[in-house]
């Protein structure tokens, strides 16, 4: 069977509005709990409430613009709106990723664990993609508690490029002595506990999320299989590969993860197009939201 975008557009119509709204309640939930976290994270130096909306453009931006380049606008709108520096900006987005990294691994080992018959070559991607992260996050771990080594090291190499004293290497080594600085504020040993179980949510409310929308594409594969998908899926999200909105690169991952795990060629293909068009839905509609909302705060102020 060829696949039609009538089939999606048939898929989409087929949907029951409580499962959308439902949808979008939990997701609007992981903006919320990333509020929190990030709140925590700069010692509340900036309240959840005027976090929210800063969540809502950041997530709009990582998911329109390719290679994960929104990530950036976490630290311009941070900086811009709420006069925070580019080092807490940084410090505050590499903590939270490390954690995104870390509840992303155990989940994906734990759910693997109640999968029977997971494909030879999904396995051994799987071991891959968790090693390389891994070292990742050991590089990431490192830099959090010997910042200032790197730092050394950071000027050196500077140096040896003969551009220490330019503008250019003056401005990088400045922000990376912010950065080191706002780790150092941070206080990662205070905030570890609540910032792994807020992390935790954030990940069950996407889960909630993708778990109604395939209820209301009638799909119905065993719950730690989405779990497994939902987590394999978010590595390739991590990885700097996407293109535009995610167009082609979602949809290709997609059908590579979850025809493995129960899915027909032609659900996999027409869940994963459905999917990807409700979940833009939801992130440009949080996005032109929250875009208002800081719009008409500069406005009053």
């Amino acid at each position: 069977m060829q696949i039609s975008i009538t089939d999606v557009i048939i898929t989409l119509l087929s949907i029951k509005p409580t499962y959308l709204i439902g949808g979008l309640f939990f997701y609007f939930g992981t903006y919320l709990m990333r509020a929190v976290r990030f709140s925590l994270l700069l010692n509340h130096s900036v309240n959840v409430r005027e976090l929210v909306p800063l969540m809502c453009i950041h997530n709009m931006m990582n998911t329109i613009f390719p290679v994960r380049t929104g990530e950036i606008s976490y630290i311009y709108l941070l900086k811009k709106v709420h006069k925070r520096t580019t080092g807490e900006g940084v410090a505050t987005l590499v903590v939270s990723r490390v954690f995104d990294f870390i509840l992303t691994i155990l989940l994906l080992i734990v759910s693997a664990f109640f999968i029977h018959n997971i494909p030879t070559i999904v396995m051994s991607f799987l071991w891959l993609v968790i090693f390389i992260l891994f070292l990742l996050l050991i590089l990431i771990i490192a830099l959090i508690s010997y910042g200032h080594s790197f730092l050394t090291l950071f000027g050196r190499i500077l140096a040896i490029l003969d551009i220490e004293k330019t503008k250019a290497g003056k401005l990088l080594f400045q922000k990376g002595e912010e950065t080191i600085e706002s780790f150092e504020k941070m206080n990662i040993r205070r905030v570890i506990i609540p910032v792994i179980f807020i992390s935790l949510f954030i990940w069950l409310f996407n889960i909630a999320t993708m778990y109604l929308i395939f209820i209301g594409m009638k799909i119905t594969i065993p719950i730690q299989n989405i779990v497994f998908g939902a987590t394999f899926l978010n590595i390739a999200m991590f990885l700097p590969i996407n293109g535009i909105a995610g167009f082609g690169t979602t949809e290709a991952m997609w059908t590579l993860i979850f025809i493995p795990l129960g899915m027909t060629t032609d659900e996999a293909i027409i869940s994963g197009f459905s999917y990807h068009i409700i979940s833009l839905i939801y992130i440009l509609l949080f996005g032109l939201i929250g875009s208002c909302i800081i719009k008409w705060k500069n406005a009053t102020e």
